[in-house]
């Protein structure tokens, strides 16, 4: 008979029924995130061939070169910016150790208010913080100074 009882025990505990979680219709639907659209960009670049003590980093790259020694240029037309768009999605991160030598900085304003940096040297780029490939199709269409 105790054997019954603990099998009985045993079934009523693990057959407990739970109620699904009751959703409140009223409740206001989440939303979506506002697409990622490049309004424009602002490209920032000096000679690839100038000369530094030292590397310059992305983020010194206002301090080393002042406004009067670079040249800029805003990109916006709409073609040139899908274009970019899509290449910048496609960047392959690089192993490389040691940090770029900046002579070039696009700043990269979106519809959404938010604005990425995209840094460049003669060899490679710095897309957010990490090191990608260089891209021959954004450096012609963002009017990057090399000579």
């Amino acid at each position: 008979m105790m054997k019954f009882i603990a099998l009985f025990a045993t079934l009523a505990f693990s057959c407990q029924h739970v109620p699904p979680p009751v959703l409140d219709e009223a409740a206001p639907a989440k939303p979506q995130m506002a697409e990622h659209i490049i309004e424009r960009i602002e490209v920032r670049s000096v000679s690839f061939g100038i000369t530094t003590w030292g590397s310059i980093s992305c983020d010194k790259f206002d301090k080393a070169f002042p406004a009067s020694e670079y040249h800029v240029a805003i990109v916006t037309d709409k073609q040139v910016l899908l274009g970019v768009a899509q290449h910048l999605a496609n960047l392959k991160p690089v192993n490389f150790k040691s940090g770029l030598d900046t002579r070039a900085k696009a700043l990269i304003f979106y519809q959404d208010k938010t604005v990425e940096t995209l840094c460049i040297d003669q060899f490679h780029m710095e897309y957010s913080g990490k090191l990608v490939e260089s891209n021959k199709y954004i450096l012609d269409n963002l009017k990057v100074v090399k000579d």
